[in-house]
């Protein structure tokens, strides 16, 4: 019944894809799970919001504002979590602004206010566990059947399709360990061979080989997009460093939908789902073993559609909607099986107005900061 079922408010300070993203399958997982789920931005949660709710769960936490909420709502009896799907906290400390100064001492206040980390990254998990004592749980992209492309996948070496998709600022490891290697595989195929750009604006001249360059794309429109061109070899090179490594392997799920057969560096987080020569290839990180593995997935076209097939039946049963949400309501039970005592809307309003105090003091002082 309705009655018994949790309210789990989820908050976050700006629409950002992480905070989407956990809405939306939150909100699937409630045809599974005895939880109602509600999404709010920071400035737009009213009290009925927080006399509503059993748990909080505040997306990323990374400003004074959505630390204060947690701190709040902890204080009336509710459970709270934070998610993470990046090292927010190593990438501000590498940053010594003043903005993420202030977003580094949010995140330490909510990280010792939550009951519980929620991430897609073991790394990450255990890494906060370690430096901030905190409990975490681990949360996989929920992938319905409907989502994969089915094409026959059977190509002949005449028309070998190269896809490289990547954040913009993400281009590092591929100018380092792929464009070296450009001219080689021109000389060895020819125009047999072809690459498809989608993001990062990368100078490529004088390597003779078919390029074709779009900038970056909404999720939407690159999903459109993938549905209507082929590709047969997706290109996922990365630099080994202490941010990638809390990253999620989100690019293994992207070309595996795709009927895309990955290449992957043999480093975190795609070590933890890639089995090498089974659902993709995992390569080490220097231009040598991007060539020789790159040859051997165009010239194997049957052991790239066979570790297409793997990838989609690996995906099917751990990332469907059932088996994500069971796993979740299992790892985190305590808290998404959480009742909280009903606070009188009169202690949720007062708990409220110290949050809009603390919301107008920080906008006044954030304006004098950059006044002066």
């Amino acid at each position: 019944m309705t009655d018994n079922k949790k309210n789990i408010l989820i908050e976050c300070y700006e629409h950002v894809p992480t905070y989407d993203m956990t809405l939306r399958d939150f909100k699937r997982y409630t045809s599974l799970l005895p939880i109602n789920v509600r999404g709010k931005l920071t400035k737009d949660i009213i009290p009925e919001d927080v006399s509503w709710c059993d748990v909080l769960i505040d997306v990323r936490g990374c400003n004074p504002l959505s630390a204060h909420l947690v701190h709040e709502v902890k204080k009336l009896g509710r459970k709270t979590v934070l998610m993470l799907d990046d090292d927010m906290m190593e990438i501000y400390n590498q940053d010594t602004s003043y903005d993420s100064t202030v977003f580094a001492k949010s995140l330490r206040q909510v990280l010792t206010d939550v009951d519980c980390l929620l991430t897609s990254s073991k790394y990450l998990g255990e890494k906060y566990k370690q430096c901030y004592g905190i409990e975490y749980a681990l949360v996989n992209t929920t992938v319905e059947d409907s989502q994969f492309v089915h094409a026959d996948k059977e190509r002949e070496l005449h028309d070998i399709r190269l896809l490289y998709a990547a954040n913009p600022r993400q281009r590092s490891a591929f100018e380092e360990f792929i464009v070296p290697i450009l001219g080689q595989l021109y000389q060895r195929y020819g125009d047999k061979v072809s690459l498809t750009i989608i993001g990062p604006n990368i100078n490529i001249e004088g390597v003779g080989l078919r390029v074709q360059k779009y900038p970056a794309m909404p999720f939407d429109t690159y999903r459109a997009f993938m549905d209507s061109h082929s590709f047969d070899i997706g290109l996922a090179p990365l630099v080994d460093s202490e941010s990638s490594r809390s990253k999620y392997f989100n690019k293994y799920l992207e070309y595996s939908t795709n009927g895309v057969c990955g290449i992957y560096s043999n480093v975190l987080p795609f070590t933890l789902v890639v089995r090498d020569s089974i659902n993709g290839f995992l390569v080490d990180n220097n231009p040598d073993s991007w060539y020789e593995t790159l040859c051997a997935a165009i010239d194997n076209p049957e052991l790239c559609q066979a570790c297409v097939n793997s990838a989609h039946e690996q995906i099917l049963q751990e990332h469907s909607l059932k088996a994500v949400a069971t796993k979740l309501f299992t790892d985190m039970h305590s808290i998404l099986s959480f009742k909280a005592e009903q606070s009188s809307k009169k202690v949720a309003r007062f708990m409220y107005i110290k949050y809009l105090y603390f919301a107008l003091s920080r906008r006044l002082i954030s304006f004098f900061k950059r006044s002066n």
